[in-house]
């Protein structure tokens, strides 16, 4: 019984391997998910009460990392990260342009983009009071093409949830 799970080539020829369901380290790994699970289970209280307050901050770079945080939760976005010229389009929380939201009445807004694996996320949603006024101080004054969050990229919010 073999440890890796060979995997097909990519274009630039690169050889992936998998590890098998059956190996030892993926069930390291996996124990190591399941506590970090069981952490984030512990903390999420605080965690909200966090990000909320930074939600209202007037700094906005606290404001956007909150609500960045705050969509992330309950979304269920991924992070998201730069993209080169020769990939597609998608989009996580962090690469979300003012051209992907819509700042709806009654505390909603619409999203339109595509998501991982190129999968269509097209929703309107009733979103927190603190992240809906929020989310219209960052997309006033912007144009279409501009970042949602110009103040933050993945690896600082990535941090920023590390902490």
């Amino acid at each position: 019984m073999g440890q890796f799970k060979d995997e097909s080539q990519d274009k630039a020829g690169t050889k992936y391997l998998f590890l098998a369901a059956d190996s030892k380290l993926k069930a390291e790994n996996d124990i190591k998910k399941y506590k970090k699970a069981k952490n984030l289970k512990e903390n999420i209280d605080k965690i909200q009460r966090d990000y909320r307050a930074y939600m209202a901050s007037k700094d906005m770079l606290d404001s956007q990392l909150g609500t960045a945080t705050y969509l992330i939760d309950k979304l269920a976005l991924r992070v998201g990260n730069e993209k080169g010229e020769d990939e597609a389009d998608t989009v996580g929380c962090c690469s979300l342009r003012v051209e992907h939201i819509k700042v709806e009445e009654n505390n909603k807004i619409t999203l339109d983009f595509l998501g991982k694996d190129s999968m269509r996320y097209h929703q309107t949603i009733e979103v927190d009071p603190l992240a809906h006024k929020a989310i219209q101080r960052f997309v006033k004054g912007k144009k279409d093409t501009d970042d949602l969050f110009n103040l933050i990229n993945a690896s600082r919010l990535n941090d920023y949830l590390k902490a």
